[in-house]
């Protein structure tokens, strides 16, 4: 029996997040099933939802919210998506590249080197040394005229790069990536043939291209509103969590109770719900590894830097308990 709409937001109604994420993702699928081309492709529209909630709520599997919220709020910019299904081939000319005998290379060895490399016919260096201070990439020259599509591609995404790398001790993954492609020599310090310089070229477009698909930035205004909801007081009717996830455990845990077997209810260690606080503390350490672009294109890493934003300090808190 296909899966339909209405047990999609069923299935969505239950969700742990606040009313005003759960009403948004409501109207996306909504507004989905309206542009559908395809109606054959709605239920797995439908069954994507349903999986996701059956993972986080029928299975318990509370870090599951971290994916509920990448779904609803982050839309990769247009540049993802062709930066993805480009070809290495139309990236090489803007790509840099630097291979690593310009660093350390006396200038006999230097010049041997260049002249093979330019037989091989794949040179993206000057055959000049850069002098103390100066970057190896200010060597690498550029094709074409004028800022083509597969230039900007590439600003875009070593900008995106290095911005990770700079800081992944804050985001929700670690991945220090250098764009920059290195070409080593080999034993003789003279270039590679220029096929393994092509695999190492396509080895590191295929790593950027999968850290461009991992990490995608939340719009502004968008984590400022996940920020109002992970640091908003709980006595604040303001930003409230969605009710009918509430009321479904109490039922789910009512129905375990009666009919899980006595060996299954043995090995249950809680039967425990999770509060308002403490979704809020998933929504905390959400937001605090998010990043967002701001108006003038840069990265900015989400202003609640740490998971106690906004909140009272533990001595304090502990003088009201008493």
């Amino acid at each position: 029996m296909p899966t339909t709409f209405k047990q999609a937001v069923t299935a969505i109604r239950r969700l742990p997040v606040d009313t005003v994420t759960l009403n948004r993702i409501v109207a996306s699928v909504k507004s989905q099933v309206k542009q559908a081309r395809n109606p054959q492709d709605l239920p797995r529209l439908y069954r994507s939802w349903i999986s996701l909630q059956r993972q986080l709520v029928e299975d318990e599997r509370w870090s599951s919210l971290s994916d509920v919220l990448d779904r609803c709020y982050k839309r990769p910019p247009q540049w993802y998506h062709q930066f993805r299904s480009v070809s290495p081939v139309q990236l090489k000319p803007f790509w840099p590249q630097v291979h690593l005998i310009d660093e350390f290379g006396t200038e006999p060895a230097l010049r041997k080197y260049h002249e093979a490399q330019a037989l091989i016919g794949a040179s993206n260096t000057s055959w000049l040394r850069q002098g103390p201070g100066e970057s190896p990439f200010t060597m690498l020259r550029k094709y074409g005229s004028g800022v083509s599509l597969y230039e900007q591609l590439t600003d875009k995404a070593v900008k995106l790069t290095r911005f990770v790398s700079h800081n992944q001790s804050r985001l929700a993954a670690k991945r220090n990536i250098k764009p920059e492609v290195s070409y080593p020599t080999d034993q003789y310090a003279l270039p590679l043939s220029a096929k393994r310089q092509n695999n190492i070229f396509v080895k590191k477009i295929r790593e950027v291209k999968q850290l461009v698909t991992q990490f995608v930035p939340l719009a502004k205004y968008d984590l400022d509103w996940l920020i109002t909801v992970a640091s908003t007081p709980l006595e604040s009717s303001e930003v409230a969590i969605n009710p009918n996830f509430f009321r479904y455990m109490e039922r789910k845990r009512e129905i375990e109770k009666e009919q899980l077997s006595p060996k299954l209810r043995a090995k249950r260690t809680k039967w425990w719900i999770p509060t308002e606080h403490n979704i809020r503390k998933h929504y905390r350490s959400y937001v605090t590894r998010q990043f967002f672009i701001d108006d003038s294109g840069n990265y900015q890493l989400s202003p609640m830097d740490n998971f106690f934003h906004n909140q009272k300090p533990l001595t304090e808190a502990l003088h009201e308990d008493q």
